[in-house]
C-alpha cells in the first residue's frame, strides 16, 4: 500500500512548545515538544494540549492543531481535548463501547492525526459553528460528516490503508517515552 511521508523536513515549534532534540532530556527553552526522528520526514511530537498534557502527535498535524487553538481563541473561544493520540489497546475501547465509530486498526488517533474536543456536543450551535470555522481555517477536518462531531481529524492519505502510518507513529512515540523514562 502506498504511503505518505512528506519531505523530510523538521516541525515548526508551535504554541504547543519549541522542538526539543532528542539527543538530551528537555531544557527550560523547550519543556513541552519533543520529536522521534523517522523515515519519510515523519515525526511523533509531545505536546500538552489543553486538557491533554502529555500527549502525541504526527509532526505535521501539530501546527494545525496549534493554529486551531490560536483561531478558536481569536474568536473568543478555549477549547480543551479529551483525547489526542490512542494506543491500539485504548483505541479498541471506544470502538467496542460503542463510542468510537472508526475501525480500531485504521484510526487517525492511533497515528497521532486526531483530536476529539472534550463537551462539544454541549456548546451552543454559535460556538459549534466558531469552533468548526477555526478548525477549517487551521486544516483539520471535522469528523461531523460521519457522525462523530467531537472529532477533527487530518488524513494524509485518504482511502489507503493507514497500517504502516500507524505502525511507525507508534514505534515513535515508544521511542520518545523510553527516553523519558
Amino acid at each position: 500500500p502506498q504511503t505518505y511521508a512528506p519531505p523530510p523536513t523538521p516541525p515548526v515549534p508551535t504554541m504547543l512548545g519549541p522542538t526539543a532534540p532528542l539527543t538530551g532530556p528537555p531544557t527550560p527553552d523547550a519543556p513541552t515538544q519533543q520529536t522521534a526522528p523517522a523515515a519519510g520526514g515523519r515525526t511523533a511530537v509531545r505536546v500538552d494540549l489543553p486538557g491533554r498534557p502529555g500527549s502525541y502527535l504526527d509532526s505535521e498535524f501539530a501546527p494545525k492543531v496549534d493554529a486551531f487553538i490560536r483561531y478558536a481563541r481569536e474568536a473568543g473561544h478555549d477549547i480543551t481535548f479529551s483525547s489526542a493520540d490512542r494506543t491500539q489497546e485504548n483505541q479498541d475501547d471506544p470502538r467496542t463501547s460503542g463510542k468510537g465509530r472508526m475501525p480500531a486498526k485504521q484510526s487517525l488517533h492511533s497515528a497521532g492525526l486526531a483530536v476529539d474536543i472534550g463537551d462539544f456536543d454541549n456548546f451552543s450551535k454559535a460556538k459549534k459553528l466558531a469552533v468548526r470555522k477555526a478548525a477549517e481555517r487551521a486544516g483539520p477536518s471535522w469528523g461531523g460528516s460521519f457522525g462523530d462531531t467531537i472529532h477533527f481529524y487530518f488524513d494524509p492519505i485518504p482511502g489507503q490503508d493507514r497500517t504502516d502510518l500507524i505502525n511507525n507513529f507508534g514505534e515513535q512515540v515508544r521511542r520518545l517515552q523510553s527516553r523519558q523514562q
